[in-house]
């Protein structure tokens, strides 16, 4: 009885154990701030992340708030443990102060994940 009672227990916690094998996305900040910035400069930013789970990280879909943010992503699995990163470009045509989202979705334990940029672009001189 006993080891019925063990075997049991075990293959309890074993499937605990599994269940929780996940990917874990981990960004080193979710807020990039652009601050001030000139028309037509440069709008490109990066968001650096690692795989903190126990199995690959695939990234399903990435989406911008609008059509003024533009975004490149890893199609590749990241395994646990490596890093990668997610380049946002905004367009810097229009002046004026400004505050985008970009929704993170994947196969991670914490999915989705909002990154925000924000800002101000000056007006031409």
């Amino acid at each position: 009885m006993r080891t019925s009672i063990l075997i049991v227990l075990l293959s309890v916690v074993s499937l605990v154990l599994f269940a929780q094998a996940k990917p874990h996305i981990s960004f080193t900040s979710t807020t990039y701030d652009y601050g001030d910035v000139a028309v037509k400069s440069n709008g490109d930013c990066r968001f650096s992340f690692k795989n903190t789970g126990t199995t690959p990280l695939v990234l399903n879909e990435v989406i911008t708030s609008c059509g003024c943010t533009a975004v490149d992503w890893p199609k590749k699995p990241i395994l646990s443990g490596d890093t990668a990163s997610i380049v946002v470009k905004y367009d810097t045509r229009r002046a004026g102060n400004f505050n985008k989202s970009v929704i993170v979705k994947s196969n991670a334990d914490n999915t989705p994940v909002t990154l925000t940029i924000k800002g101000n672009v000056l007006p031409k001189k």
